[in-house]
């Protein structure tokens, strides 16, 4: 489930930024959360982590200018 709610956090900022950019805090705030939990890199976590990494940079490049 976090695997694909991190995916699809990273969509939402790649494909609509004008909407998502008012949830950018609270998103960066979660994925940061799965990225960094404790067995962040156990085999059961890796595709949630990579998920994870990967829609803060898709924020990072589609809303830099949005984020604090």
């Amino acid at each position: 489930m976090r695997q694909a709610a991190c995916y699809g956090i990273g969509q939402a900022a790649e494909h609509a930024p004008d909407v998502f950019a008012a949830y950018v805090e609270d998103a960066l705030n979660a994925l940061l959360a799965v990225a960094s939990a404790p067995g962040h890199d156990s085999v059961d976590n890796a595709c949630a982590t990579d998920n994870a990494v990967g829609a803060i940079g898709r924020i990072c490049i589609y809303l830099g200018d949005h984020s604090s």
